[in-house]
């Protein structure tokens, strides 16, 4: 009779340290778990805006360049179809 009541008495302990682990060891409430991610997903998504934005400013400076060489192409053919206009 002694060996059930302490293996009772062992496995209340053990529950009690248990739940005691359990909640020491537990994921955060649910609250605070939405919190988390709705910080993290703001983190993510200014970062992708930021990096957006870059990439939007280099390409627009990459474009402009390339318009104003292309510009200068044409501006230098027509100089040179004018000169073959008169000469002709």
């Amino acid at each position: 009779m002694a060996d059930k009541g302490d293996f009772l008495a062992g496995a209340i302990v053990g529950a009690v340290i248990g739940a005691a682990l359990g909640v020491l060891f537990a994921p955060s409430a649910g609250a605070e778990t939405r919190q988390r991610i709705r910080e993290k997903v703001s983190d993510v998504t200014e970062e992708v805006r930021d990096r957006a934005s870059d990439l939007g400013s280099r390409v627009k400076s990459k474009v402009e360049e390339k318009v104003s060489q292309l510009r200068g192409r044409l501006s230098g053919s027509d100089d040179e179809l004018e000169t073959i206009d008169e000469t002709g």
